[in-house]
């Protein structure tokens, strides 16, 4: 009727050798033997994104089991046997899993939701060189805009929306200004890219 506690290792094989006492005799010894095993780590990643106007997120569960369980704000969501979810609704998400007889818990995953206004970009048209182009967007004060040549090079920005209205990008036009350009539009780690203009 005692109770003994031993730290034990992982991944180290012990025995315990027991044997019965009843009534003034003594049993043969009997042996019990067990591992601990190695505890993993679950890691759920991104550790932090954003749905960008409603897209979804996939979130990926590493070092987990055969199944899973995810939780969103503290409450079970649902199991699966796959270890990627897909998210469409903000909060903080973990999953838990069983390896070896132990269940993991990952750490938490905060998922933020954003709705970028779309922009559009005015001033296609054919100039005479020397002329002022000027490439002018609507804004809003939320957002950040970027202009870029249809290589893809950065060519002014990135400009707040300050309180709104429009934001222009002005060139004078020569020969090597030919060519298309857009914006794109960030905020909150969200990107949306207007219609291209051919000048």
């Amino acid at each position: 009727d005692s109770v003994i506690t031993l730290p034990v290792n992982p991944s180290t094989l012990y025995y315990f050798y027991v044997r019965s006492y009843c009534e003034g005799s003594t049993g043969t010894w009997s042996s019990i033997s067990f591992t601990t095993p190695v505890q993993s780590t679950l890691t759920l990643s991104p550790a932090n994104a954003t749905i960008c106007n409603g897209s979804p997120v996939t979130l990926t569960a590493s070092g987990g089991g055969s199944s899973y369980a995810l939780y969103w704000n503290g409450s079970i969501q649902y199991g699966s046997n796959s270890p990627t979810f897909t998210i469409s609704t903000s909060g903080t998400y973990t999953v838990t899993s069983e390896v070896n007889g132990c269940t993991l818990t990952s750490n938490p995953s905060v998922i933020n939701t954003a709705t970028l206004f779309a922009t559009t970009l005015s001033g296609s048209g054919v100039y005479c060189a020397g002329e002022l182009v000027d490439l002018r967007t609507t804004t809003q004060p939320s957002q950040q805009y970027s202009w870029y040549s249809s290589s893809g090079s950065l060519v002014y920005g990135p400009v707040g929306g300050g309180n709104g209205g429009n934001q222009s990008y002005v060139l004078t036009m020569s020969a090597g200004a030919e060519g298309s350009y857009y914006v794109k539009t960030t905020s909150s780690g969200c990107e949306r890219q207007s219609n291209a203009v051919i000048i």
